[in-house]
């Protein structure tokens, strides 16, 4: 009998996914390979090298052979250390032995709190303009996503909070928040997040909160957690992080939970059954990121500040093309209405004329259709180039 793969892939897996940053980074390598030089503005990931001190630190554990499993939840000192830098930075008491959990990237743990939390059928509250494999993870857990309204205002982007109370059914479960925000750069005013967390316990949601970007905020802003605004909102929090944006450590694939004992004891089942535990040689590289010194974190701020500036600059300049102000992740999401084509078949006219990777706005949720997203987490140089091939492209269409 001739086998019919597709018949036998588990529903959970057939949600349409829509194209995105892989599928137009492998078509960039196939200009590439022509000959032709291709600006990225399309990395989601920092262009800098990891610091020394943390390579060093792998370097070492390596050589004491850590090369073996370590607990599922972690080393202690590791969960240890991100106890005491999620209480230097949110002000928030989370107890290493019970509410924190070593993960192998922040994607794994925000993949594990979706299995641990969400039934099939459940709906799970996130914007409409969001990071594209939430939905993914969504679509593999069976959830279904309810998606809060944004608006474009002129220079920014607003996320219709307030709109949350009518969103809310029976069905409904809990919240994602990713603050800074992929794609729209949006950071939350304590003011608003106040008043997010007032619905959420009202109307008895969780929220996961994914915290990956919090060190990338600019103009004098500051990251705040939900977790930090009260004890019950902490109780009703999942904050997911990552070490691969602060530190430049994409690669490594380590990141953290924190959440109440009953909570990370669902996600440790579900992650003990799937990747089993991080690399301690790993886990040693974050405990140098963690007590070492920061100064290539704020260096590394500053240099994707300047980029920020650079970038915007050269795109408010394009004829046609609106783009809101970001101030927080490093990406620029940019209204493209104007050049009358869908945002795939524009991420590809701007390749094939211009040379140059960008993100469709498709990818990005129901809202995203329009708009591009440009990654300035790439050098300054690059960037002025590829402001040069996107305006050459967009020309050829007027």
């Amino acid at each position: 009998m001739e086998l019919n793969a597709k018949r036998l892939l588990a529903e959970r897996i057939q949600g349409k996914v829509a194209k995105g940053v892989h599928d137009v980074n492998r078509m960039a390598k196939q200009l590439q390979r022509s000959g032709k030089k291709v600006v990225r503005l399309v990395q989601g990931e920092p262009d800098f090298d990891t610091p020394g001190h943390i390579k060093k630190a792998a370097e070492e554990a390596l050589a004491k052979g850590m090369t073996h499993y370590s607990p599922v939840e972690g080393l202690d000192e590791v969960r240890q250390a991100v106890s005491e830098k999620i209480k230097k930075d949110l002000g928030v008491n989370y107890d290493p032995d019970q509410e924190i959990l070593i993960t192998e990237g922040g994607t794994l743990g925000l993949f594990i709190a979706l299995m641990a939390l969400i039934n099939p059928g459940d709906e799970v509250l996130l914007p409409e303009i969001t990071f594209g494999p939430y939905l993914n993870m969504l679509s593999i857990v069976q959830g279904r996503p309810i998606f809060i309204p944004v608006e474009q205002k002129g220079d920014k982007f607003c996320i219709h909070w307030e709109k949350i109370r009518r969103l809310v059914t029976p069905k409904t479960k809990a919240l994602i928040l990713n603050d800074p925000q992929n794609p729209l750069g949006t950071v939350m005013r304590e003011k608003e997040l106040a008043m997010v967390g007032e619905i959420v316990l009202q109307k008895d949601l969780l929220v996961i909160s994914d915290e990956v970007y919090e060190k990338l905020v600019f103009d004098g802003l500051k990251h705040i957690s939900m977790a930090s605004l009260s004890e019950e909102l902490r109780q009703r929090t999942i904050i997911v992080n990552s070490f691969s944006k602060t530190y430049a450590m994409t690669g490594w694939r380590i990141g953290y939970t924190a959440a109440n004992p009953v909570f990370t004891k669902a996600m440790s089942r579900i992650y003990q059954a799937s990747a089993r535990c991080a690399a301690p040689f790993t886990q040693m590289a974050v405990l140098a990121a963690l007590r070492g010194p920061q100064d290539c974190v704020e260096e590394m701020r500053r240099k994707y500040d300047e980029r920020r500036k650079a970038l915007y600059k050269g795109l408010k300049e394009i004829e046609g093309m609106i783009t809101p102000y970001p101030q927080g992740a490093f990406y620029i999401f940019s209204d493209v209405r104007a050049f009358g084509m869908n945002s795939w078949d524009l991420t590809l006219h701007i390749l094939k004329e211009g040379h140059v990777v960008v993100s469709p706005g498709s990818y990005y949720g129901p809202g995203g259709e329009g708009y591009l997203r440009f990654s300035y987490a790439t050098p300054k140089e690059d960037i002025l180039i590829g402001i040069e091939g996107i305006k050459k492209a967009l020309k050829k269409l007027r």
